[in-house]
């Protein structure tokens, strides 16, 4: 990937780092788009060794203006972008007969909007220089699995996956290729905050025997599938989604 320059929202922690990680191993150029300022120096600092060149900018992936002033620290400091990958997000766990127009439309703004958002803006430069591209939207299993108390988690991550159809329907003659990848249970510092949320379905002891491989992912396995999503090796694959879950999704009700 040297030479090519991506952009990973959410990359201050978690899976969106093991993005970004995965991409400047493979020589691409990083901007991490993260909304936390102290997350995205720190993760600009740790990971300024391994590639050729990360830079961090402080964005808001759910506002349209935020994305703009992104695209355009982008633009100024690589001169062009080639890859997108839509990672921001939010669990939204409340029961449903709980949820508030208010937190509804957060969850679906931090999930599904960002991502429409974030692929517009990035894909219209994509056009516009001519290069084509490649955008990954992150899923989730809960686009294909149902789990209680997440139902605007769970229509959030749907829509990105007939949006990434979408997309790649319409934009494959630009020669961008668009994809999602919806990871399973992940071992991050978000699925640890998670179990202390006062929700059973969240114990982990309940949803690992789920299962097939007997185990969650490690972030650095779900980056190997987005990294290959975006690279070359890649280029006749487009409006997919790829499901990196142990085989949860493959397995019925027994």
């Amino acid at each position: 990937m040297s030479g090519k320059v991506a952009v990973v929202t959410g990359a201050g922690r978690g899976l969106g780092k093991a993005y970004a990680t995965a991409l400047l191993r493979r020589g691409a150029q990083v901007c991490i788009a993260e909304i936390d300022p102290e997350l995205g120096r720190a993760s600009r600092a740790e990971l300024s060794a391994i590639g050729p060149r990360v830079e961090f900018f402080q964005t808001d992936a759910g506002d349209e203006t935020s994305v703009e002033a992104c695209r355009d620290f982008v633009l100024t400091e690589f001169g062009h972008v080639n890859i997108l990958v839509n990672n921001a997000g939010n669990a939204g766990l409340v029961p449903s007969l709980e949820l508030t127009r208010e937190f509804w439309g957060r969850v679906l703004r931090v999930n599904l909007v960002s991502t429409f958002i974030g692929s517009q803006i990035f894909g219209r430069e994509m056009i516009r220089g001519n290069r084509g591209g490649a955008i990954v939207n992150i899923s989730s299993i809960a686009s294909h699995s149902t789990f209680p108390m997440r139902a605007s988690y769970i229509a959030a991550k749907a829509g990105i996956n007939m949006l990434t159809k979408t997309l790649a329907l319409e934009w494959a003659r630009y020669g961008i290729r668009v994809n999602a990848v919806a990871p399973g249970m992940t071992q991050t510092e978000r699925s640890g905050e998670l179990r202390q949320l006062p929700y059973g379905s969240l114990r982990e002891e309940l949803y690992t025997p789920r299962i097939p491989m007997g185990r969650k992912a490690q972030p650095s396995e779900i980056a190997e599938v987005v990294a290959f999503l975006v690279s070359d090796q890649a280029s006749y694959i487009t409006g997919q989604v790829w499901f990196a879950d142990g085989g949860w999704t493959a397995r019925g009700t027994i």
